[in-house]
């Protein structure tokens, strides 16, 4: 807390001594899973403008994992998960949920979803505050004297200034839709803003269109039309109104309007699920976990006999260990009133109280299954792998385990083991830095294809279990899903500029903070840059280098292959892909 203090007051002496300029308001409007190729006149009229008067990012990225919180924790401090410790939206924090609290609950999951905001208060009591260990852009902005807000999606916008959030026992605030998210921003806090005459900034984070492309039911069962249907472009253009709502509210205070700096951004782009199909030639996939039927405690089919289940890299990967697997989110009170994380056996034909054939999301690897200390030898925590004992040997294994799976997309290793065979360092991915939280060993990433190869960013296929086949999905490293949608528009943005130069969500706060006149010494090194191309004096901008870097092949002969766009030190990574010789 010191240390943040003391960043602090040097922001506000920097900023105290920046040339006289008007104090700009911000509006950062992030639109959730919002794919740049859904963004046209006629659906999205008000994203559209934007991106035609203003500055239109086509060269723009979301920070891998591809997945709502590490973009979320991007777009608060500037940094990636490397730093942040957000290396997905399950995260592997060491010891169980509430089990040191002072809150009286009893102690959960030891991979919990961070898109909740009980979950980020007890990991933020644990860490002094703030575990992302990077200052966000909103408590800065708020020591600069700003009037400062953040509405929306629960998880994500409270990341957006954690410091705010310490206290576990606060009661879970209740969800609110899309419209009502709206009338509250232009309905009263707004109003109260403007009303206070000091510069404001405001981030509204959307829970649409992600929300309606995960849980549509167009073409249940089929990838077409995938998250390409009417119910899909209903969300999108209920996102569209909600902007324009919040911009004709300032609109109609012109000296508020023309004071006002509007980023538009996503988290990350969209894949429609395939829990079969694992290329576009029709293959299946043969992995262990798709040979049973899963059926949950009331006999109800869940995952059919050649269908990937949800808790897939789990299963397989305590197959190919020859380990028990135990669930992280369940646990089963025994004798002695001792409790146990659920075990886990695929073979067992059904659900019970004391068995599942599926782990909810993660698995514990090994082990006895107690709750805490754990002594699991692996955890599956997403696509992130853990081995607690650091011990090579295993990771290698786990390496060449998935290098025979049908669903993997590409395989990094942490830097400290060395080359293995079949992955990538996970540094060409910003996954190595200086978070708090532990770090992943292995990073698996799933596999994507084209359902037609001259249109892949709109007919993307991710295989997972995660999703209903034909719903959406997200999390993979192909260009669908790296590609999100970013435009700018307002007072220090050119006009009608096309950025032709790579952007990322790590870019946006750290421009911004630089239009607020502000500058901080970071804790972590894996930070964006100011996009200085965007801004009234800016160049055509800079020159990006194309980079493929390719693995050692594994054992049965494929390669991990990184394509990736370079400035300086940042990566802009653009697809992987596990593939013999060519992505």
């Amino acid at each position: 807390m010191t240390r943040g203090i003391a960043c602090l007051a040097a922001i506000v002496l920097l900023a105290s001594s920046a040339s006289p300029q008007p104090r700009r308001n911000i509006v950062i409007f992030v639109a959730d899973g919002l794919r740049r190729a859904s963004v046209n006149a006629a659906d999205a009229p008000t994203l559209f403008q934007i991106r035609t008067d203003g500055v239109d990012f086509i060269n723009s990225h979301s920070v891998y994992p591809t997945l709502t919180m590490p973009n979320a924790a991007a777009i608060a401090t500037g940094h990636y998960p490397g730093d942040t410790g957000l290396f997905a939206n399950n995260v592997f924090i060491g010891q169980p949920l509430f089990a040191s609290n002072g809150s009286n609950r009893l102690p959960g999951s030891v991979t919990p979803n961070f898109e909740n905001n009980q979950v980020l208060a007890d990991i933020n009591t644990r860490y002094g505050g703030n575990f992302l260990g990077e200052t966000s852009l909103l408590s800065i902005a708020r020591m600069l004297g700003y009037n400062t807000a953040a509405i929306g999606k629960e998880g994500p916008t409270a990341l957006q200034d954690p410091s705010m959030a310490v206290d576990a026992s606060a009661p879970r605030p209740p969800s609110r839709n899309l419209r009502a998210l709206v009338d509250e921003a232009v309905g009263r806090i707004l109003p109260e803003f403007i009303k206070s005459g000091k510069p404001f900034l405001l981030l509204f984070w959307s829970p649409e269109p992600d929300a309606t492309q995960h849980n549509h039911n167009d073409g249940l069962g089929s990838l077409t039309p995938g998250i390409n249907g009417p119910a899909s472009l209903a969300a999108v253009q209920a996102v569209d109104e909600s902007l324009k709502q919040l911009l004709d509210y300032l609109k109609s205070q012109p000296a508020v309007y023309a004071n006002t700096d509007v980023l538009v951004t996503s988290d990350h782009g969209f894949s429609s699920v395939s829990r079969r199909q694992v290329d576009g030639q029709g293959r299946a996939t043969t992995s262990y976990s798709a040979t049973f039927t899963y059926r949950n405690a009331s006999g109800q089919v869940e995952s059919t006999d050649g269908s990937l289940p949800g808790g897939h890299i789990s299963i397989d990967l305590a197959q190919g260990l020859n380990l028990p697997l135990y669930d992280p989110d369940a646990q089963v009170m025994n004798v002695g009133g001792m409790s146990t994380f659920v075990p886990v056996d695929p073979t067992i034909g059904q659900q019970t109280s004391q068995r599942r054939q599926r782990p909810l999301g993660g698995g514990l690897i090994g082990g006895t299954g107690r709750v805490r200390p754990s002594d699991a030898k692996v955890i599956v925590a997403g696509s992130s792998i853990y081995v607690p004992d650091r011990d090579p040997a295993t990771v290698r294994r786990i390496v060449n385990i998935f290098s025979r799976q049908d669903y993997v997309g590409a395989i990094f290793v942490h830097d400290s083991f060395g080359r293995v065979p079949g992955s990538l360092p996970m540094s060409a991915i910003g996954m190595v830095g200086t978070a708090s939280l532990p770090e992943p060993a292995v990073i698996v990433t799933p596999r994507t294809f084209a359902l037609n190869p001259s249109d892949p960013l709109r007919t993307s296929i991710i295989v997972t279990g995660v999703g209903g086949i034909g719903q959406g999905q997200h999390g993979a490293l192909s260009r669908a899903e790296t590609m999100n949608n970013m435009a700018a528009i307002g007072p220090d943005f050119r006009r009608h500029f096309v950025d032709a130069a790579p952007v990322s969500n790590a870019d946006l706060p750290v421009t911004v903070m630089s239009l607020l006149g502000a500058a901080m010494h970071n804790r972590g090194t894996l930070a964006g840059r100011i996009l200085r191309e965007v801004l009234p004096a800016g160049s055509t901008g800079p020159t990006a280098t194309s980079v493929t870097l390719q693995s050692d092949p594994s054992e049965v002969g494929k390669r991990t292959i990184l394509i990736y766009q370079q400035i300086g030190m940042q990566h802009y990574l653009d697809r992987a892909c596990y593939e013999s010789t060519r992505c």
